[in-house]
C-alpha cells in the first residue's frame, strides 16, 4: 500500500516538472501602459485600438478607472496604436511587439475634439542594436586567440556568461577536450 502511494506521488510530482516549462514557451506579446491627460491624471473608459499593419489585426480594450490599459495576447509585429477618450484629441502612435515581451507605451492626451489626430512618430528603440552586446567571435578572433591544442571549445571562454573552472573548462561535468587528449597522449606512453 506505501509502494503504490509513493509511486503516486512521484508520478504527480514528474508530471507538475514537466509543465513548469510549458509557461516559457509564449510565441505572443503585449502592450500595456498608461492613459493621462496633461496634469498626469489617469484617463478612465479611454478606448485604445492597437491595429497590425501588417496582418490588420485588430485589438481593442478600455482602460481601467486609474486610465491603465494592457492588450495580451498580440501576434510579434509593429501595431498602430490609436487612443481616443470624449473630450480629447486622438493620439496615434507605432509599437513593437516582440516574442514574449511586454511594450510599454504611455499616452498624454490633449484636451481637444475627438476629431484632432496627434500622430507621435518618434519612439524610444526597444532593443539595443550594440555590436558589444552579442557573442559573436569573430574571424580574427578565432585566428589570434592561442587556443589549447587548436579545440573550438576554448572560444567559449571569451563568450560572456560563461566561467572557467581550475584546470580548463567544464560544462555540465564534461571536461574541456584538450585535457582528455592529453590525458589519453599520457596513458598511450
Amino acid at each position: 500500500m506505501k509502494l503504490a502511494i509513493r509511486i503516486s506521488v512521484f508520478a504527480v510530482f514528474c508530471l507538475g516538472l514537466c509543465v513548469l516549462p510549458l509557461s516559457a514557451q509564449k510565441i505572443t506579446g503585449d502592450i500595456t501602459g498608461q492613459v493621462s491627460d496633461q496634469s498626469g491624471g489617469g484617463v478612465p473608459k479611454a478606448t485604445v485600438t492597437a491595429e497590425n499593419t501588417a496582418t490588420k489585426l485588430i485589438r481593442t480594450t478600455t482602460t481601467s478607472d486609474s486610465g491603465v490599459y494592457r492588450l495580451t495576447e498580440l501576434p510579434p509585429g509593429t501595431y498602430k496604436l490609436s487612443v481616443t477618450a470624449q473630450g480629447f484629441k486622438t493620439t496615434v502612435r507605432d509599437a513593437v511587439v516582440a516574442t514574449a515581451q511586454t511594450t510599454d507605451s504611455d499616452f498624454t492626451l490633449q484636451v481637444g475634439e475627438r476629431t484632432d489626430t496627434i500622430t507621435v512618430e518618434a519612439s524610444a528603440p526597444l532593443i539595443e542594436y550594440n555590436d558589444t552586446l552579442n557573442s559573436y567571435v569573430s574571424q580574427k578572433q578565432v585566428v589570434d586567440l592561442p587556443l589549447v591544442g587548436r579545440d573550438f571549445n576554448s572560444l567559449l571562454g571569451i563568450t560572456p556568461g560563461v566561467q572557467r573552472q581550475p584546470g580548463g573548462l567544464e560544462f555540465e561535468g564534461v571536461e574541456h577536450a584538450h585535457l582528455r587528449t592529453r590525458q589519453r597522449r599520457q596513458a598511450r606512453a
